[in-house]
């Protein structure tokens, strides 16, 4: 199984990217509203002419013929025996016709083009932003689960690039400011523009597992390093996943009928499972640690470590390198490089204590 990627990996507070759409909606709006005032004078024009010829004289059928030839600046087939009257009128259609006609028709264009090279830009703009990006998550699948993940993660400050080939569930990503790949994440160009291989993490939550097998094993073979993270309607499917090279497997059926017989069964353990989880109270935080060999941390014991006493922290648990987790470590446990230590209080004692037992406080 590949190792996964350190928890407690710093990384840049997320910034939101530019969006794939026109990157000014002023400039398009404005754009808009001028096709749709030339559309509307266009229109105005062509039916007083239309009356017009007709109170002199022409036909319905005629009086729309000749205003179409006027305005079209075609000029064949018009009367040799027009009036005055009808001269005069013919060249107030052909200087107001032509001008909402030009009006209309470079609206539409600026219109189409604006939308076009925004578009282009955008697109262009994002790629360059995704290639420079490192330690990221690649999120396969915008579905429900996908999109309330990917707001988890950028609350966090972790950058996430999403993958959906779903026009609407695109189109939605790219509302919401996420970078977004338009693609097949079974399909291994697609991935690479995603920047697997500067990733830290992979998640695919699709909803086949055929597909999810399938990225995965793509995933394994263009990085060994990444942690992947993978969705499974069905245990059989968690084996298989974990075969390709999945490093964790959810099963979000089974997950939510355990969650659901817990509550029923121990209820105050289920509301504490959940307050955790979900960290709704701001004043309580469940976060880890990895340590290295730099780590302060390294060589002492949970009571040297005084993490309940100096920083108001419990340490509920710790995993070893071995994959092993000890749950309420004893006091003379000894932290040892690659342990993860599961930490449990206050946001702000968290971050002061993991801040002070970083590396680079030491030397």
């Amino acid at each position: 199984m590949a190792p996964q990627a350190p928890s407690d990996h710093k990384m840049p507070p997320a910034k939101t990217l530019p969006r794939i759409e026109p990157s000014s909606d002023r400039e398009l709006s404005r754009a808009r509203r001028r096709l749709i005032v030339g559309i509307c004078a266009l229109s105005l024009v062509v039916l007083i002419s239309v009356c017009g010829y007709r109170w002199l004289g022409y036909p319905w059928m005629e009086a729309i013929w000749m205003v179409v030839i006027t305005i079209a600046t075609v000029g064949y087939g018009e009367r040799n025996e027009t009036n005055w009257e009808v001269m005069v009128f013919t060249i107030f259609v052909i200087l107001f016709g032509i001008t909402s006609a030009t009006y209309t028709f470079g609206a539409f264009i600026q219109f189409a083009v604006r939308g076009e090279l925004e578009s282009f830009w955008g697109r262009r703009k994002m790629k360059k932003e995704i290639d420079h990006l490192s330690g990221h998550t690649v999120l396969c699948g915008f579905g429900r689960a996908g999109e309330l993940l990917a707001e988890n993660l950028v609350n966090h400050n972790v950058h996430v690039v999403v993958v959906e080939r779903d026009n609407e569930r695109y189109a939605a990503a790219v509302e919401q400011g996420l970078p977004t790949i338009h693609g097949d994440a079974t399909d291994e160009e697609i991935l690479l523009q995603a920047g697997l291989t500067r990733a830290a993490t992979l998640v695919i939550s699709m909803p086949n597992d055929a597909d999810n097998v399938f990225i995965t094993l793509t995933a394994r073979n263009l990085s060994s390093e990444i942690q992947i993270i993978s969705r499974a309607e069905s245990p059989s499917t968690a084996r298989k996943l974990k075969q390709a090279g999945a490093s964790r497997v959810v099963l979000p059926t089974v997950s939510g009928a355990k969650m659901m017989a817990r509550m029923i069964t121990r209820p105050t353990t289920a509301e504490l499972i959940e307050l955790v989880a979900e960290a709704p109270l701001p004043h309580m935080e469940l976060d880890e640690l990895r340590l290295n060999e730099q780590s302060p941390l390294v060589g002492i014991d949970v009571r040297e470590a005084e993490a309940n006493k100096k920083h108001r922290l419990l340490v509920v648990s710790v995993k070893r390198p071995d994959g092993q987790m000890q749950f309420n470590p004893e006091g003379d446990y000894r932290f040892q490089p690659g342990d993860t230590v599961v930490l449990l209080g206050k946001h702000e004692d968290i971050a002061r204590f993991k801040d002070q037992m970083s590396p680079k406080k030491n030397g």
